[in-house]
């Protein structure tokens, strides 16, 4: 069975989404037609690497690199989220 999505017009926000599962989740959001918001705590290589295999979506990606354990950071990163998205969904490939 294939199954086509489109999710065109949203976004996906994807925690630990530079590497493995998280990878294959923001690949498919962005072969989907939707934003992906691909999170990191700190493997810059990975994450530039990242970036680099998908710059024919890189109008639909942002990297953002912040540790999700703690509080401030998540919440400074959702404020971030609200003024620029006006909807997503949210995934965690944990």
């Amino acid at each position: 069975m294939n199954l086509t999505y489109n999710f065109t017009g949203q976004t996906a926000i994807v925690t630990g989404g530079v590497r493995g599962i998280g990878k294959a989740i923001s690949e498919a959001f962005l072969k989907a037609g939707g934003n992906v918001i691909a999170t990191y705590v700190s493997n810059d290589e990975a994450a530039n690497s990242f970036k680099k295999e998908n710059q024919q979506y890189s109008d639909l990606l942002s990297l953002e690199k912040f540790d999700v354990a703690d509080y401030h950071s998540v919440e400074d990163f959702f404020k971030k989220v609200e003024e620029k998205y006006s909807s997503f969904v949210s995934g965690n490939p944990i």
